[in-house]
């Protein structure tokens, strides 16, 4: 028993290609408009954002 068939494997990486244009929609969204010395900050409180897997809080 085959459980990833082909169009399986195809939906699997449409949704990780939609998953990322979202999440880079969502930075050039927020990022528009900004000064450039502010960015930094913008990107590293959307770091949570663009994680894959939770993160270990200690």
């Amino acid at each position: 028993m085959n459980l990833l068939t082909s169009t399986n494997i195809y939906l699997l990486v449409g949704m990780t290609l939609a998953g990322g244009l979202v999440r880079l929609t969502g930075l050039i969204i927020a990022l528009r408009g900004t000064n450039p010395r502010d960015r930094p900050a913008i990107i590293r409180a959307l770091a949570d954002f663009f994680r894959i897997t939770p993160r270990r809080r200690r």
